[in-house]
């Protein structure tokens, strides 16, 4: 017999998996596990569960297939910490692998009473509805076992397994000769039979349109080659998680549209005759809230792994494909006919029009005042190209603005979370990304109030040496509350800035205790020495940019109420302050037909 501990055989299964990374808060309950995995991984602190949980979702979500991160945390707390990022994970359907420590088997209530053991919470029965899979390690689970459920990370749609490990299961042994057999073999999506004919369908819809729009989504993978359809011209937008999957720098792009999309990027695929969408759900986000008038001219084709998303009412869907959208994708590669690149050219000189004459911010500011979205436009044009780009993933000043105008280039990356909607994701999801790709500089886009909850990784950023450029807007608390409170109730405010109880730091201050270079960005001083010294320096900054709390965020989709008991929202192509009649006869002549 060959024995071993247990967490130590644990460990090197996950490292034979392919994990190079493990993201934890360490604890008592998962000690023995944290000590397994120091000698086999590159092993990175949090201050805090839930930014530990959104770093090893975003590192997972942007790094190269031969690095992968799992996520460690002890029981009680250390899960309940963790719970905002796993729900993230499961809502953007992300890779995501949780191993979490418990208190003895022995100790363990099983719903007889609420606590027995130290920590001792149902972690398993807490993390059932947002997972694909949530097991007790109130044994020794087997390799076979551990393989298959990181394989259940993957397949078929991503999401996240949690593992909850006993104490003393951890610290047995066990007999390694048992499991010796056992070789990983990473998921490998099936190609469906009517791969085949379903390109052939698709590839004829195209050929018989007139404004056809391909919609790249998450689910498209980074990897997936899209040169086909780069090289035939045809007009590409993403969704706001496959924001990557092309970039400005194409000439037939058309944007990122959405409920918090741009002008130009609305009127493209609502004008559209026929929308190929392909591994993205077709959210509320993505259509509106008024979902009966999503591309009233198109026929939406949708490609996605998840038969269940079938089953929703809206958007009114053409054909459904219920297949992998990169195998798909690949097969029309290889069935698009050539001399497609002569179709489509009065929706090609109509698309490039748009994007000339509306591209640029709409947005109005009191003189001297930046313009948050005029400066995100503006600093995107001084990248190099090279760069992470993570915007937080709420709040109207650092994320909606962001959204809107970032014109992203070919090889930047981008990496965002507006499922959840939650505040606070900024920083730890740009650690993710960053740790991921050490030698790019990583833009972090986030408000002051998503700051706030998860300052404290500032520490983890400077501990490990990351080139972080944190780009913070200064709007005193909740500036999207306040502007839904300024329309909603006649501007009776409630938590949301410093008169009505939301009190922030010095941020200059805060800085200094780090050791941290900072930079106030005003008017006088933006993309001047002092800012670009900084900005292309591979150290930590920080910039905090002061946003007017009069600034407007135009243009935005406007919902009224039209009775006591109903609201309606316009369509994504009308959008407030609306256009001239003269406007709306060149930009929108398809939608007057």
């Amino acid at each position: 017999m060959a024995e071993k501990k247990y967490s130590d055989l644990f460990m090197e299964w996950l490292h034979e998996a392919g994990y190079t990374h493990c993201f934890y808060v360490p604890g008592g309950n998962s000690m023995h596990l944290l000590e397994s995995a120091s000698s086999r991984f590159k092993c990175v602190p949090f201050l805090h569960e839930a930014s530990a949980c959104i770093a090893t979702d975003y590192f997972n979500e942007i790094s190269s297939k031969n690095s992968k991160a799992f996520l460690l945390v002890t029981a009680g707390p250390g899960l309940t910490n963790a719970m905002t990022g796993i729900v993230g994970a499961w809502v953007e359907s992300r890779e995501l692998l949780i191993i979490g420590g418990q208190a003895k088997s022995t100790d363990l209530s099983k719903g007889k009473s609420r606590q027995v053991g130290f920590q001792e919470i149902d972690g398993v029965a807490l993390c059932k509805s947002v997972s694909k899979k949530s097991v007790r390690g109130d044994r020794q689970i087997s390799k076979k076992e551990l393989f298959d459920l990181v394989n259940l990370t993957k397949a078929p749609r991503k999401g996240p397994v949690f593992i909850e490990m006993c104490i003393d299961i951890s610290f047995q042994n066990r007999d390694e000769i048992i499991d010796s057999s056992i070789n990983f073999h990473p998921y490998n999506p099936r190609k469906s039979k009517l791969i085949k004919k379903s390109s052939r369908e698709i590839v004829k819809l195209l050929q018989s349109s007139e404004r056809p729009l391909f919609l790249l989504g998450g689910g498209v993978d980074r990897e997936t080659n899209l040169d086909s359809l780069f090289n035939l011209e045809l007009p590409i937008a993403t969704t706001f998680n496959g924001s990557d999957r092309a970039s400005n720098d194409y000439i037939y792009y058309c944007g990122r549209p959405n409920w918090y999309g741009s002008r130009w990027a609305n009127l493209i695929i609502q004008q559209s005759d026929l929308i190929i969408a392909l591994g993205t759900r077709l959210g509320i986000n993505q259509t509106g809230y008024n979902v009966q008038e999503f591309a009233p001219k198109a026929k939406v084709i949708q490609i996605e792994i998840d038969k269940t998303e079938k089953k929703k009412k809206y958007p009114k869907i053409y054909k459904f494909y219920n297949q992998d959208c990169n195998h798909l994708l690949n097969q029309i590669s290889l069935d698009l006919p050539p001399e497609l690149i002569e179709n489509f050219k009065d929706w090609k000189e109509f698309i490039n029009k748009i994007k000339k004459d509306l591209i640029n911010p709409e947005t109005e500011n009191r003189p001297s005042a930046l313009d948050s979205s005029q400066f995100i436009f503006d600093l995107m044009n001084i990248t190099d190209g090279n760069e992470i780009i993570v915007p937080c993933s709420s709040g109207i000043a650092a994320y909606e603005s962001a959204m809107r105008v970032i014109l992203n280039k070919d090889n930047q990356k981008m990496v965002t979370s507006h499922g959840l909607a939650s505040m606070g994701y900024g920083v730890p999801g740009g650690i993710g990304a960053a740790i991921a790709y050490p030698n790019r500089k990583t833009i972090v886009f986030e408000g002051d109030g998503g700051f706030a909850q998860n300052m404290q990784e500032l520490g983890t950023a400077l501990t490990n040496k990351l080139n972080l450029k944190i780009f913070l807007f200064d709007n005193n608390g909740y500036h999207s509350i306040k502007l839904n409170q300024k329309s909603s109730f006649n501007g009776h405010y409630i938590g949301c800035d410093n008169e009505t109880g939301i009190e922030l730091p010095n941020w200059e201050k805060f800085c200094e205790s780090f050791g941290i270079q900072y930079m106030q960005v005003n008017s006088s001083n933006v993309f001047g020495s002092e800012f670009n010294k900084l900005f292309n320096g591979t150290e930590l900054a920080f910039f905090t940019v002061s946003v007017h709390p009069d600034q407007t965020y135009w243009p935005r989709i406007i919902s009224r109420r039209v009775s006591d008991n109903e609201v309606v929202s316009d369509p994504l192509h009308k959008m407030y302050p609306p256009m001239s009649h003269q406007s709306e006869s060149i930009y929108m002549k398809y939608l007057k037909k």
